[in-house]
This record gives structure tokens, sequence and C-alpha cells, in this order.
């Protein structure tokens, strides 16, 4: 049995996949240009925007990667963490 959970498509500006995607999307980058710029692997962004928790390596390196993409994309990374721990939260509970 998989333990793998991924979200294909979050669209709403209410979820931190949604957020942050609209943001990329607002500065033309494509999720590769947005992780060169920030020197993490393109994964972890498209990760973050699908809500894909367990591509991630943990909680605390999920909150470096969100902080490092806020700052990138000019929009306060504090505000996005409350939706990274609901998000993170969810994706772990959501494990079978």
């Amino acid at each position: 049995m998989s333990r793998h959970f991924t979200k294909t498509t979050v669209t709403s500006p209410d979820t931190l996949g949604g957020r942050l995607r609209a943001l990329r999307e607002a500065e033309h980058l494509s999720p590769a240009a947005l992780a060169r710029k920030i020197g993490i692997a393109p994964k972890y962004v498209i990760a973050l925007e699908t809500e894909d928790v367990h591509t991630l390596p943990n909680l605390m390196y999920a909150r470096r990667f969100l902080l490092a993409i806020a700052k990138t994309l000019k929009t306060p990374g504090e505000e996005l963490i409350p939706l990274l721990n609901q998000t993170w939260r969810l994706g772990m509970s959501e494990e079978t």
C-alpha cells in the first residue's frame, strides 16, 4: 500500500498551494525558474504548490523553502507559515 499522498490541483487562493502558485505566476516564473532562484530542487516548489507534504524532506525544510520562496516572490512569509502548518497536518493525517 502506498504511503504517498498527492493533491494534483490546488487552485483556491485560500490554500497554501493556490497562493504560492498565484504569486509565482504573477512574477511570470515557472516552478523550475523559481527553484533556480532560491537554490532548491524544482520538485520542492511543485510539492508546496500541490500540497504534497510527503515529497518534502520534513517540516523544518518545508518552512525554510517556503520563506525563501516568499522572499523571492516579495510576500510576507510569516503569513504563509500557518497555511503550511495546516497543510502539513492535513497531509500527514491522510496518510494511509
